[in-house]
């Protein structure tokens, strides 16, 4: 069931789209993007690998324009 709430975040993610970010490119100058696995409402999940480390790990990128100041 979609609630007035639902719809607004809806419209409100699809007005703010994200940067998409493709498999070997950097983000941060840390990470290292290594696939997507989702995008939702209040951003998106990347499989990313830190460059120096080497450790994998999940980077969810929440739209700037969602987030309180």
């Amino acid at each position: 069931m979609t609630t007035a709430t639902d719809s607004i975040s809806i419209q409100a993610a699809k007005e703010h789209p994200l940067p998409q970010f493709t498999p070997g490119q950097q983000i941060a100058g840390v990470y290292e993007v290594i696939e997507k696995f989702d995008e939702g409402m209040l951003g998106a999940v990347y499989k990313v690998k830190h460059r120096k480390s080497g450790e994998v790990v999940a980077l969810k990128m929440l739209r700037p324009q969602l987030l309180v100041q």
